[in-house]
């Protein structure tokens, strides 16, 4: 209690101020208690909502800014709107390999080469697909997805004009290299436009849907090359891809909104710079959504790093020891997938003597397979990754999980590829058997069906784990995978005819089926220790 002087006015509205004031700091903190208790209690159930309370330099919240602000600004349709655009641009990345596949006979015959130099036109273009990333993705986490992603497909436009109007070899070599340089970033950057616009709740749902998107691509670019080809020559694959990626180009330009949320915030922040500017913003149902929340604009955990080390994160990114381990795992997959579906149209042609047009028809069920695996692993994903939430939450309530123990992102989202992973072991060796020894053609596709089902989703939960363990640089992060997925692919297509002169198809398949069991064990050891590994390290 408070003594009061009635003959006294300033002791009477000093003892008020004091009341107030508790009554005030009270109110405040229960206030703020019971947010974040309800934030607590539906961070598992509401995916597109996520609180932002301002925070003091030292990482504590700050209880006098009690206002939550939505993760983002963006509608649950107008972000499948982003993510499908978005992944537009990253489809005509990974269609650029395999729809020049069939084009190859053709140009040896244009060039005069034999078929070893013609293949090397095609290694050219993993190495640069899985390096280009590393170095230019950055560059989305430093200035935005946006211009990087314009920049990019512009650049992809140019060499395939180049490659398209090429009278020599070496020039063709040449413009295949920038082919590769200036498209491969984009699904890197799409990894970062998606962890920029979604929690951690549903974002293995959008990843795996970009990924699906995009790399539906690789499984259907060879019906698509085969048909252009055979009807228009194999220049004509390069014109298609120019004018396809820049219809995109121009959709990306005048609808893709910024998403760095160090530039834009949760999307309310008006862009400053000219370049992250994008016209959809003028339309007054849009700028109505510009509510400037200043508080939701992240800071750069690295801004006082130079630029060079902010440009070199993926490589130190691939070096830490839980990160390679499932890197490993994911590539070896992705690599048994290239050689699955680089080896379909000669050991379709010389043991079934199918037609190019059967050939491209005979890559069908790959496709399908692939988008099929991109939803439903993007789905269970988001299943796995509440389940393990909810149970982390209830353990921290009754106290079982001890005094720090930290929420093991391994598990909760690499614990069921092994599911994954024994599908497309079973599928790769199906397939090398069957159509080495020129089986039934249905039990080949189906083998094709399943494996591509299978290969998505290593991808789609690497890429999801690597947005979450590194949310400041979510561009510089997915390049990682991009780097040694390619590398690795680009190796063991190189060495495929050797292999199979070796150990015939069925030899090879079935030494791919091995690694790809090596790779599985790696993702259970990741998801026993990979946990442990980061914490201990930090």
């Amino acid at each position: 209690m408070i003594e009061l002087n009635t003959n006294n006015t300033t002791d009477i509205a000093t003892a008020i101020t004091k009341l107030s004031d508790k009554d005030i700091d009270q109110n405040k903190n229960q206030n703020f208690n019971e947010l974040k208790d309800k934030n607590e209690k539906t961070a598992t159930i509401d995916n597109n909502f996520e609180p932002k309370f301002k925070k003091n330099p030292n990482g504590s919240i700050n209880e006098d800014i009690n206002e939550i602000f939505p993760h983002t600004i963006f509608t649950t349709k107008f972000k499948y709107f982003i993510i499908i655009l978005c992944s537009m641009s990253g489809f005509w990345s990974a269609i650029a390999a395999p729809i020049y596949y069939p084009s190859l006979p053709k140009v040896q015959e244009t060039f005069g080469i034999s078929e070893k130099i013609a293949n090397i036109s095609v290694v050219v273009y993993f190495i640069f697909q899985g390096i280009a990333p590393s170095i230019i993705a950055p560059f989305a986490d430093l200035y935005g997805r946006k211009p990087a992603i314009l920049v990019c497909s512009l650049l992809y436009i140019g060499a395939n004009v180049g490659i398209a109007l090429s009278n020599n070899y070496g020039l063709m070599l040449f413009f295949r290299c920038f082919q590769a340089t200036g498209i491969a970033p984009v699904i890197a950057i799409c990894a970062g436009i998606v962890g920029d616009i979604t929690t951690k709740a549903n974002r293995g749902g959008f990843i795996g849907l970009t990924t699906g998107i995009s790399l539906i691509g690789q499984a259907t670019g060879a019906l698509i090359g085969g048909l252009i080809s055979s009807r228009f020559g194999w220049r004509a694959v390069f014109w298609f891809l120019s004018i396809g990626c820049g219809l995109t180009t121009i959709l990306s330009f005048l609808f893709l909104p910024e998403t760095k949320r160090t530039i834009v915030g949760n999307g309310s922040i008006p862009s400053k710079r000219l370049i992250n500017f994008s016209p959809i913003w003028a339309m007054p149902r849009m700028k109505k959504r510009l509510t400037n929340d200043i508080e939701t604009l992240e800071i750069d955990d690295k801004e006082n790093v130079s630029t060079i080390k902010k440009l070199s994160s993926p490589f130190s990114i691939i070096i830490l020891p839980e990160i390679s381990l499932f890197l490993f795992s994911a590539s070896i997959i992705f690599a048994t997938w290239s050689m699955m579906l680089t080896s379909i149209s000669n050991l379709l042609s010389s043991k079934y003597g199918y037609s190019t047009l059967k050939i491209g028809i005979c890559f069908l069920p790959s496709g399908i397979g692939g988008l099929s695996g991109s939803i439903a692993s993007g789905r269970l994903l988001d299943i796995y990754y509440k389940r393990c939430k909810k149970r982390y939450l209830e353990d921290e309530k009754s106290g079982n999980n001890g005094e720090k123990k930290e929420f093991d992102l391994f598990k909760a989202r690499l614990g069921i590829l092994w599911v994954f992973g024994l599908i497309g072991c079973v599928s790769f060796l199906i397939y090398g058997w069957t159509i080495g020894s020129k089986k039934h053609i249905s039990i080949v596709l189906i083998s094709t069906f399943f494996g591509s089902f299978s290969s998505i989703s290593p991808i789609s939960s690497s890429t999801t784990l690597l947005v979450d363990l590194f949310p400041e640089s979510i561009s510089s992060s997915a390049s990682s995978i991009n780097l040694t997925r390619c590398l690795m692919a680009a190796g063991f297509v190189a060495g495929l005819s050797s292999i199979i002169d070796k150990l015939g198809v069925g030899g090879c398949f079935t030494m791919m089926s091995g690694l790809c069991v090596i790779g599985n064990i790696c993702f259970y050891c990741d998801v026993i220790y990979g946990q442990r590994l980061r914490s201990k390290r930090e």
